[in-house]
């Protein structure tokens, strides 16, 4: 776990790992120059729990650097990873030492999450469930494993791809799995294993520009190499703007060729017609979100063209998209719409379920 000035909550997600009920770990904290109470609360820990090691970075060095140092000192098989405002949930490190345990292509388990908010109230759940082969090829758009905080994979393989790579900060997660996924299989389990907290300081907020550039150029790579040369750029953009959902006008036509030719690729390899449908799903919903952002801004006729895209990908991740969508105005309705909400769990899940809606309201 890597701290920088985390006296607010690293108290309480510590207690959130001590208090797992699995008891056959070290507890390895990379202090990275905290100037605030950070030192003297990691202090007290280390002092009542033998499990936990304290490694005090001499300055402040960058989240990346202090991974690093982690895996440096860490002794165990596995790593589990953990923030110092997020809180671990009972059960999930057991359970993921016992799929590492059972098959060892697997070099990657993660779960699913809640949000919360700074005061510890949930702001919803993120699941992003698929099976592995379509949870690769979504990693192509985006990080499909979504966080950090509630994973765990193999140390060995980990150091034997060089760490994590410092010209990825803000996004070494995803760089991180990227590069994984071409070693083995990448599971994720249909829990929640981490409450994720939600706060002003967060790293997508105070530096959602540097995370957003590194993001889409881990993306740009892994489409290259899986269609065997480099997206055409004006593609590119498009379709990030379409699956990233950030209001790209005239973007339908180009962005849908990119994502046709990518899928064109996943059919060639994988027969599996339920995977290819979990595929499909995913770009409707893509689309019908997109869709919805343009319709906010007032760009009606790309809006339309989106909704088309949508229904023309998969009808049932058009209604999905359409749950969301009516999901986030019932929270912002004091709970007007909350029955269609409910009707999701009736609907074939989009990315495997539920995939994180990017609509600012």
């Amino acid at each position: 776990m890597p701290v920088f000035n985390g006296q607010r909550y690293v108290d309480e997600a510590i207690a959130s790992v001590v208090g797992q009920g699995f008891d056959d770990f070290e507890f390895v904290i990379i202090d990275d120059g905290s100037i605030d109470d950070t030192p003297s609360i990691l202090a007290a820990w280390a002092q009542r729990d033998a499990r936990i090691l304290v490694h005090r970075s001499p300055r402040n060095e960058g989240i990346s650097a202090a991974l690093n140092r982690g895996l440096a000192f860490a002794r165990g098989e596995y790593v589990v990873r953990q923030d110092a405002d997020d809180l671990c949930l009972a059960g999930r490190i057991a359970k993921q030492v016992a799929v590492l345990d059972a098959d060892s292509s697997v070099v990657l388990v993660s779960a699913g999450y809640e949000l919360i908010g700074s005061d510890g109230r949930s702001r919803g759940l993120r699941m992003r469930l698929g099976p592995p082969p379509v949870i690769e090829y979504l990693m192509n758009f985006s990080n499909a494993v979504g966080g950090h905080g509630q994973v765990m994979f193999r140390r060995a393989t980990v150091l034997g791809l060089g760490n994590y790579r410092l010209e990825f900060e803000f996004s070494q997660d995803y760089d991180l799995w990227s590069r994984l996924m071409r070693h083995g299989q990448v599971v994720v389990l249909p829990i929640v294993g981490m409450r994720h907290r939600l706060h002003d300081k967060r790293v997508s907020i105070v530096a959602g520009q540097q995370q957003m550039s590194r993001s889409l150029s881990i993306s740009r790579r892994n489409l290259t190499a899986l269609l065997g040369h480099e997206p055409d750029d004006d593609e590119f953009a498009a379709m990030s703007a379409v699956w990233r959902q950030t209001d790209r006008r005239g973007s339908a036509a180009a962005a849908h060729r990119l994502f046709r030719e990518a899928y064109a690729h996943f059919k060639s390899t994988n027969a599996n017609r339920e995977h290819r449908r979990h595929v499909r799903l995913a770009k409707a919903h893509a689309w019908f979100l997109s869709a919805a952002m343009c319709a906010k801004r007032g760009h009606m006729l790309d809006a339309i063209a989106h909704l088309g895209y949508s229904l023309l990908w998969h009808p049932a991740g058009f209604a999905t998209g359409a749950i969301a969508v009516a999901g986030r105005l019932a929270r912002r309705t004091g709970g007007v719409l909350a029955p269609l909400i409910r009707l999701r769990h009736l609907l074939p899940s989009p990315r495997g379920e539920g995939y994180k809606a990017r609509l600012p309201m």
